[in-house]
């Protein structure tokens, strides 16, 4: 009888832990699609954070194509670090070379060449985390077939109570 308590509270604690998580996501990924096509920010912040998807490997071994990387807007920058920049309509996450005269030059850690200089106005904020490889996660979540998958799971996490109680019952009655 306890151990059936247990399971039944540990379910549902599970199901509320997934259940926060969906809508937390869900919240944030609707507040970026708002941000980026009805109020045209294509990278939206949340308290001073961003985040961003990494395209390309101008940075291995460091930061890797899928990696996600956090990104934290801040008030001055110094040569070593990793930040993201706009330029033009493409964001750009590279290290800090140098900085002169409020300018900062930065390069791909695998690349042989420096980037043109930019202006701080440019960049977006410095590198603070990154989530290795979810790129194709939220991809994959962004394909019809994704999006049917995380309905389920959703469904799941709202009725697993009513699954884990039918469950027990079954058992009982066995």
């Amino acid at each position: 009888m306890k151990g059936k308590k247990v399971l039944r509270i540990i379910s549902k604690a599970l199901g509320i832990l997934l259940l926060a998580i969906v809508i937390m996501m869900f919240g944030l990924g609707a507040y970026k699609t708002i941000s980026k096509y009805l109020l045209r920010n294509d990278m939206p912040k949340i308290f001073g954070y961003a985040s961003a998807i990494v395209v390309s490997g101008s940075m291995e071994p460091e930061i890797s194509i899928d990696d996600m990387v956090i990104i934290k807007e801040m008030e001055e920058y110094v040569v070593g670090e990793i930040v993201t920049y706009k330029s033009g309509t493409t964001y750009i996450t590279h290290r800090i070379v140098l900085i002169d005269n409020e300018e900062y030059t930065l390069k791909g850690d695998a690349n042989n060449t420096i980037d043109d200089p930019v202006s701080k106005d440019q960049i977006v904020g410095k590198v603070v985390n990154k989530i290795g490889g979810i790129g194709k996660v939220l991809y994959w979540f962004q394909t019809p077939i994704g999006m049917v998958v995380a309905l389920v799971i959703l469904l799941l996490i709202v009725f697993s109570d009513s699954i884990v109680s039918k469950i027990i019952k079954k058992k009982k009655t066995e």
